[in-house]
C-alpha cells in the first residue's frame, strides 16, 4: 500500500548548471589551442561539443547528433570496432589526438596521434606523471590496472593505493583518501583538484592541457610508458544470475587462487596475473590479464577465455 507523503512548503528555483559547469571548467583549464576528433556516439555532442570549443579546441566530431539507433553502433561503448573510424580520423586529419565518450560521457577512452587506443592504465600514468611533477600525494588505481604503475607513482614521490573495481568504490576511495588522483582500467579518471567523481570532458581538456604546457607530443609520452601488456575483455554471459554463477564455478575451479569481493585473482608465476570478475554494469563476465609479452598474454587470455566460455 501506498504511504502518505509528508506534506511542506518550499520553492522552485530555477538555475543553469549547464552553464555555471561551462564557466567553471574554461576558468580552470584556460585556452588551449590542440586539434581533437572526438566520438559522440549520438549522445553527448550537444553539450560536449561547444564547451571543448570553448577552450579553444580544434574539433573535427563524429557521430554528434543525438540518434536512437546509435547511428548502427550495438551501444555507446567505447572500446573494440567501435572506435575504428576514430583511429582512422585521427591519423587522416593529423589530430594531436582522439577520444571516445560512453553513453553518459563520465568515461573517455583515448587515441593518440598515431591512432592507438591507449587503455586506462597508460593513460593514468600520463595523468600521474602530470600531477605528481607539481605535488606530491596518493594515487588511486583499481588492481585491474597495469602493477608496474606502482613503481612509477612511488619513484615520483607519490603514495599508491589500490581499489575494488568500479567507480562507485573509487570515488569514495579518492574522497577518504584525498587523493590527487584515481584511474580505471575501463578510462574513468578522477582529479580532485576539480571534484572527487569521473567526467570525459574534463579528461579530454586536462589531456589537452598537459599536451600544451608540455610541447610534446602524445605517443612520444606513450612510448617512454612501458608498462607489461594488460588486456581486458568483457565475455557476454545473457543474464545477472549467469555471470554470479559462472564466477562462483572458477572459484572452485582455482582454489588457490585470491578471492575478492567481485571475483578472482589467479598469479601465475611471480609477475603475471590473471582477474576474473563479475561485471559490476552488464551481464558480463571480465577477464582482465597482465603478462610479460605480448605473446604470453594472448596465450594467457585464450586460456582463461576458455574457461569463462566452458562454464558459459
Amino acid at each position: 500500500k501506498f504511504k502518505k507523503f509528508m506534506s511542506g512548503s518550499g520553492k522552485v528555483t530555477k538555475d543553469n548548471v549547464v552553464e555555471k559547469y561551462r564557466i567553471y571548467l574554461k576558468r580552470k583549464i584556460g585556452m588551449v589551442k590542440k586539434k581533437v576528433v572526438v566520438e559522440c556516439f549520438g549522445t553527448v555532442g550537444v553539450k560536449a561539443l561547444p564547451m571543448l570549443k570553448d577552450i579553444g579546441l580544434d574539433i573535427v566530431s563524429l557521430h554528434d547528433k543525438p540518434d536512437g539507433k546509435f547511428f548502427g553502433f550495438d551501444r555507446p561503448e567505447p572500446k573494440g570496432k567501435n572506435l575504428n573510424m576514430l583511429k582512422k580520423a585521427v591519423k587522416k586529419n593529423n589530430a594531436d589526438f582522439g577520444f571516445a565518450f560512453d553513453g553518459d560521457a563520465d568515461r573517455a577512452v583515448f587515441v593518440d596521434d598515431k591512432g592507438r587506443e591507449l587503455d586506462g592504465s597508460t593513460m593514468s600514468v600520463v595523468f600521474i606523471r602530470h600531477i605528481l611533477k607539481k605535488k606530491r600525494g596518493k594515487i588511486i588505481l583499481t588492481y585491474d590496472c597495469a602493477s608496474e604503475i606502482q613503481k612509477i607513482v612511488e619513484d615520483l614521490g607519490g603514495r599508491m593505493v589500490w581499489s575494488r573495481v568500479g567507480h562507485g568504490y573509487i570515488e569514495r576511495r579518492a574522497i577518504y583518501e584525498r587523493a590527487l588522483f584515481a584511474g580505471e582500467q575501463s578510462s574513468h579518471f578522477y582529479f580532485n583538484e576539480f571534484y572527487p567523481f569521473s567526467d570525459g570532458i574534463l579528461s579530454a581538456m586536462y589531456l589537452a592541457k598537459i599536451l600544451s604546457e608540455s610541447g610534446e607530443k602524445l605517443s612520444k609520452m606513450v612510448d617512454r610508458t612501458k608498462l607489461r601488456p594488460v588486456e581486458k575483455l568483457y565475455i557476454n554471459v545473457s543474464t545477472d544470475d549467469n555471470k554470479n554463477r559462472i564466477v562462483k564455478a572458477l572459484k572452485k575451479k582455482y582454489r588457490n587462487s585470491e578471492t575478492m569481493m567481485d571475483g578472482i585473482k589467479i598469479k601465475v608465476g611471480s609477475d603475471e596475473w590473471v582477474i576474473i570478475r563479475a561485471s559490476q554494469t552488464n551481464p558480463e563476465v571480465n577477464l582482465i590479464v597482465e603478462a610479460k609479452t605480448k605473446a604470453r598474454l594472448k596465450e594467457l587470455v585464450e586460456k582463461y577465455s576458455k574457461a569463462i566460455r566452458k562454464e558459459i
